[in-house]
């Protein structure tokens, strides 16, 4: 037994150097591939026939092609056009080239998801095509296209949402009729905007939203309330009230997200250890006990089925 512990000892060297080797590839394969797949996603919607041609080919090539057929085509028919790459290149190139074709079109449903409604109003506020795509449709195409891209642990906490204000202001109702600014690219926008009219304000960041709350440009802004939290406890928003409002009918869109841990699709191991800790740590008050501590609701810790916002 004490040999062919000693003969798998001797193999060890060159396995751990295997593995360093297939995390490296892996991680610099998704960090080309992902963003790479975005950019596919954007050709493939594209109006020019010639960049949209081009990404399709690149997309269902490097879908319908099996990865082993890829990494072949990289490494040996590159050198009979001129261009030798090295093994390890050449695994990144064809693995990212893989990664990219399948993102794409993750990616790409995610963007075609967004209600077309959010195009009008970019072109509206005056957004050209590529302002109108980094602000409004990117974000909110990746958040529809996350789901498909990685697994969710059980919610942790729930992100309630809240009225910012110096008024005081605490119910959905005293939103009507006042210049209410929020953030782009969340799904309680169309409903503020059925509220409150010409009177809704969309911001690209929260640092411009809560400037124009500060200075008196708005009267209210709607946002999450732990962002709220945070920002006062370093020294922003002095003299505005954070509010969570009671649930309304006509705003059910801006009932609590979830919060989650995010894990590879194939981690499933992984998922169940989280969601399993999760609900340990909320049964014996953990998870209430450390949002009281950092200034939030200690009711947030019970965020209800999960459910993706």
């Amino acid at each position: 037994m004490s040999e062919l512990f000693e003969e798998w000892a001797s193999f060890l060297p060159d396995l751990l150097q295997g593995l360093d080797l297939s995390v490296e590839v892996t991680l610099l394969s998704l960090a080309i591939g992902i963003p790479c797949g975005l950019v596919l996603a954007v050709l493939v919607s594209s109006s020019s026939r010639l960049a949209k041609g081009a990404a399709l080919l690149i997309v269902e090539f490097g879908r319908g092609a099996p990865a082993l057929v890829l990494l072949q085509l990289v490494y040996f028919g590159l050198p009979t056009t001129g261009l030798l790459l090295s093994s390890f290149v050449s695994a990144i190139a064809a693995l990212a080239w893989n990664t990219a074709a399948y993102t794409s079109e993750i990616i790409r449903a995610g963007l075609d998801a967004v209600p077309f409604g959010q195009r009008e109003a970019a072109t509206a506020i005056g957004l050209n095509p590529l302002d109108a795509l980094r602000f409004v449709l990117v974000p909110q195409g990746l958040r529809m296209a996350i789901p498909a891209l990685v697994g969710l642990s059980a919610p942790i906490y729930a992100d309630q949402s809240a009225i910012y204000s110096k008024a005081g202001l605490a119910t959905v109702g005293d939103l009507v009729g006042k210049q209410v600014g929020t953030v782009q690219g969340f799904l309680y926008v169309e409903d503020l905007r059925k509220l409150v009219g010409s009177g809704l304000h969309l911001y690209p960041n929260i640092v411009n939203l809560h400037q124009d709350l500060e200075a008196g440009r708005i009267d209210a802004a709607v946002d999450g309330y732990s962002t709220g939290v945070v920002a006062q406890q370093n020294g922003k928003l002095q003299g505005v009230q954070i509010k969570v409002p009671p649930s309304d009918p006509r705003m059910t869109s801006m009932d609590p997200g979830q919060s989650n841990f995010p894990y590879t699709k194939d981690n499933a191991a992984l998922g169940t250890a989280l969601d399993e800790d999760i609900a340990a740590l909320r049964a014996d008050g953990s998870i209430a006990a450390i949002l009281k501590a950092h200034g939030l609701n200690p009711s947030a810790a019970d965020p209800g089925p999960p459910k993706l916002l």
